[in-house]
């Protein structure tokens, strides 16, 4: 189990530190760079940024047991999608 709830830490860190620089400015991370070659910043989530930890397993659990049925829904709309797509033609050709 508290393997899984690391798990579920580092994906939750990952998730809300990725492309970070929206979330710097917030109160969910910290940020802190250190002054060595080659540059090393690390990324940390804040109290606050730990509180949505319950959330984020939730959607992950939520994830978890709908896998299958998100994944037939996504095959689905690439059929529907791809049928409604016309060939593209090249300049000139009747």
């Amino acid at each position: 189990m508290e393997r899984g709830a690391s798990q579920t830490h580092r994906q939750a860190t990952s998730l809300l530190l990725d492309k970070a620089t929206p979330w710097n400015a917030t109160a969910w991370s910290t940020r802190t760079v250190y002054p060595t070659i080659p540059p090393k910043v690390v990324y940390e989530l804040t109290e606050l940024g730990h509180s949505l930890t319950g959330l984020l397993t939730a959607i992950q659990d939520w994830s978890e047991e709908h896998q299958d049925e998100v994944l037939a829904a996504r095959r689905a709309y690439d059929r529907r999608a791809a049928a409604e797509v016309e060939p593209v033609r090249p300049a000139g050709d009747s």
